[in-house]
């Protein structure tokens, strides 16, 4: 079943999915808030010279939307936190449904123009502010739905400019530094259940061992952000942690 509604977009239901598809090749600010704040399953229709099969593209937002969301918060605060807590609600029904009632997001990071792209847009960007705002409506929307959000990569991985998972970022950012950037979105939400850590060194605080083995990170995680509850490990298989 399909039909073109509001903003000349076409709407089709398909088995509990709805989709929708726009004419072009370009993705307008327009239609990124109509699908981000309705839908979360997008086709593209691609008019390339290539004659390529119309339909052949499926992006689903959860992949984009990060992005997505930023650029409406930059015009449009509320329908931003609309848009997320729409967004991750839909995503934590499906969890639910697969019988899974925990997540790992939102990603607290604090980006900057040196960030490395394993990071990326998966951070709600550069400013705390923003990134505490969008997040917490992220968080909303999993515990409305019955799923616990992992808030991380605590205390920040926003200032390694390299790949925890092929080897050990080093950050030589000040306490002071920290404590007025990348620790502020983790102080905010320290009140969820879990944090996951980041394998990251912070020579200011410990040259030695990164955050995840650090007892003087974990002892700043722990009083001066003020997370009390479960912290866990990110992955312990990447090359980041010695051993």
């Amino acid at each position: 079943m399909g039909f073109y509604g509001a903003q000349g977009l076409k709407i089709e239901l398909v088995h509990r999915t709805l989709s929708g598809a726009f004419r072009g090749t370009k993705f307008s600010p327009k239609n990124m808030r109509f699908f981000c704040v309705h839908w979360r399953k997008i086709w593209f229709q691609q008019n390339y010279s290539k004659n390529l099969y119309p339909w052949q593209y499926k992006i689903n937002i959860e992949k984009i939307t990060w992005s997505v969301i930023i650029e409406i918060y930059k015009n449009d605060k509320e329908e931003a936190k609309k848009a997320c807590y729409n967004n991750f609600s839909s995503i934590a029904k499906d969890l639910v449904e697969l019988g899974i009632n925990v997540d790992c997001a939102p990603v607290l990071d604090v980006s900057t123009d040196k960030t490395h792209g394993i990071i990326g847009d998966r951070t709600f960007g550069s400013n705390p502010e923003e990134i505490i705002d969008l997040s917490k409506e992220l968080c909303r929307a999993f515990l409305d739905n019955d799923v616990y959000p992992i808030i991380k990569h605590i205390p920040g991985h926003g200032r390694a400019i390299s790949d925890s998972h092929l080897e050990l970022p080093s950050v030589d950012a000040s306490l002071e530094e920290l404590t007025n950037s990348d620790f502020i979105p983790f102080k905010e939400l320290a009140d969820m259940k879990f944090a996951m850590t980041a394998h990251i060194l912070y020579s200011a605080i410990d040259n030695k061992l990164p955050a995840t083995i650090s007892k003087k990170m974990i002892d700043i995680i722990r009083n001066q952000i003020g997370f009390k509850n479960i912290l866990m490990s990110d992955d312990i298989s990447m090359k980041a942690l010695p051993g």
